[in-house]
């Protein structure tokens, strides 16, 4: 006999169908969600700026810190600030400012700025005082870097610029002869001659050629046995050697 088994699939009713998601569902979805963050991104990036920040100080006094952000403040309050390359432009009038960079957060003008690294205080020929800073840029007289310690620097014409610029960034490598390097002199003929204090001495290094090895033999020296608090004059314009005065004897010779 013959028995037929029926199986039974149940049909989704229509309030089961209403809680599947579908294609349309999502994509509908992804319009309000992708409407919502433009609609903010616009919002934000045509909100009126109202704050200044600035960032990246070093060494510059806080007096001039003030004047760079006073500045920008006015750039604000009056409109001339339009896009973020004005904001930059105004920081960067500062003589004592190499560059910024300008970004806006909210409400908020961030400005990070680059100063400039003094070296060096150069007396002109006139008896002015002017900063010389690592990129080779020599700034009006002012009271910008007030806690730096830098060498005074003499010169007999803006030609020896580069000599003093090609000494000064060796010093950095050499810890006591650059702490101790006070004064660095430069005649006509391009002749270099340091002055440290303490100990009050003479470093001659003669044409600006072998800087490197002349300056390294100077530090040498200052931690060698040959080194007396009575040392006035180090002559290092010969190579491999290096000649000595004291304030009582003559001349005296060292041979590397």
């Amino acid at each position: 006999m013959r028995h037929d088994t029926v199986v039974m699939i149940p049909r989704m009713s229509n309030q089961q169908r209403k809680h599947s998601p579908s294609l349309g569902w999502f994509l509908t979805t992804a319009v309000l969600v992708g409407a919502v963050v433009a609609s903010a991104f616009l919002w934000n990036r045509h909100r009126p700026l109202t704050t200044v920040e600035l960032v990246g100080w070093q060494r510059v006094a806080a007096m001039y810190r003030d004047s760079v952000a006073a500045a920008l403040a006015t750039g604000l309050a009056t409109g001339s600030i339009v896009h973020l390359r004005d904001a930059e432009a105004i920081a960067e009038r500062f003589p004592f400012v190499q560059r910024a960079i300008a970004r806006r957060i909210g409400s908020v003008l961030h400005v990070s700025v680059v100063e400039r690294e003094p070296l060096a205080l150069v007396v002109s020929n006139q008896g002015q005082l002017e900063w010389l800073t690592a990129d080779s840029v020599l700034l009006p007289s002012g009271s910008y870097y007030s806690g730096e310690i830098v060498p005074l620097v003499h010169l007999s014409d803006s030609a020896g610029i580069s000599a003093v610029l090609s000494v000064l960034r060796l010093l950095s490598n050499q810890q006591r002869l650059g702490a101790y390097c006070a004064e660095l002199h430069v005649d006509a003929s391009k002749n270099i001659t340091l002055t440290l204090e303490p100990p009050g001495a003479e470093v001659h290094l003669g044409k600006p050629t072998d800087l490197e090895s002349k300056l390294a033999s100077a530090e040498w020296l200052l931690d060698s046995p040959w080194w007396r608090p009575t040392v006035r004059r180090v002559d290092l314009r010969w190579s491999r050697r290096i000649v000595l005065q004291t304030e009582s004897t003559t001349a005296g010779r060292v041979d590397l």
